[in-house]
């Protein structure tokens, strides 16, 4: 495989954990976004990023995942997709789609800048199934969750998500899926609120353990109130939305009956929020 690409990883996640193996499995060379001397910790941080943890060498160009660094120009291996906010298009898409897992993968068998072939195919294949789940996992959980990510066994992504979780947590993955479980349970109980073309969103006004995996778990949108002490208002959040339903949500926010302030968010941005008055 060809080292004349460096790799620049963002902050830890499912995703670029798996970036990382698969790109180890294939021997190329990868280095962390940092900010400020310090390796990046979040999205903000790593989309923010003034250096890395290893300068690429004077032939190397630069890759990004999950990240960008300031006065690096990178060469294109990820492509984002385009999504229109009346259609869902997770589960067909969902590998090549919006994730690095998939586009990678592709881009280091058959791009000739990496001129893997099929020896990388060959070093790849014992990952791809991980890999799958992991781009589930990290862009179109619900969908996974409800059989529609192709490839995906909806059981496998459960249990794979809760052995990754409970390592962070210091939980025990049976504990985890037990509290997904009780908060299906409560989310069934809550009220909900209609939107437009038939879509509807779980009106929450307390924090429930687990609730966002079971959000996912229901194929469910949650509205989520809580007090935010700065503002000193209630700030309203949409948990597990699909473009679709924050493009309806949006419009009710914005109208004059739904007494929200401070709306913001958008279908292409994956989510929505602001305060009550």
């Amino acid at each position: 495989m060809s080292k004349k690409v460096l790799f620049v990883l963002g902050a830890m996640n499912a995703e670029v954990g798996m970036v990382k193996r698969l790109l180890s499995a294939v021997g190329l060379p990868y280095t962390a976004a940092t900010k400020d001397g310090k390796m990046a910790k979040n999205a903000a941080s790593a989309y923010t990023a003034d250096g890395m943890s290893k300068n690429p060498d004077t032939d190397q160009k630069v890759a990004f995942v999950e990240c960008c660094v300031k006065d690096y120009e990178p060469i294109r291996v990820f492509e984002s997709l385009s999504r229109n906010p009346k259609e869902d298009l997770g589960s067909p898409e969902f590998y090549l789609g919006s994730s690095a897992i998939g586009q990678l993968i592709s881009a280091l068998i058959n791009d000739p800048v990496f001129g893997g072939g099929r020896e990388a195919a060959e070093k790849l294949e014992p990952l791809l199934w991980e890999a799958r789940l992991a781009a589930a996992s990290e862009h179109y959980l619900s969908d996974g969750y409800r059989g529609r990510c192709p490839g995906v066994n909806p059981s496998a992504l459960r249990l794979w998500r809760a052995m990754n979780r409970a390592e962070l947590m210091d939980k025990k993955p049976r504990e985890l899926m037990e509290m997904a479980d009780a908060a299906v349970v409560e989310l069934q109980k809550l009220p909900t609120m209609d939107l437009e073309r038939g879509m509807s969103v779980v009106l929450v006004d307390k924090y429930i353990a687990e609730m966002y995996e079971a959000a996912a778990m229901l194929g469910v949108t949650l509205m989520y109130s809580r007090e935010d002490v700065k503002a000193k208002k209630a700030k309203v959040s949409l948990i597990n939305a699909s473009p679709a339903v924050i493009d309806a949500w949006l419009k009710w926010a914005r109208s004059s009956e739904s007494g929200m302030s401070g709306v913001y968010g958008g279908p292409e941005k994956g989510y929505a929020g602001g305060f009550k008055q």
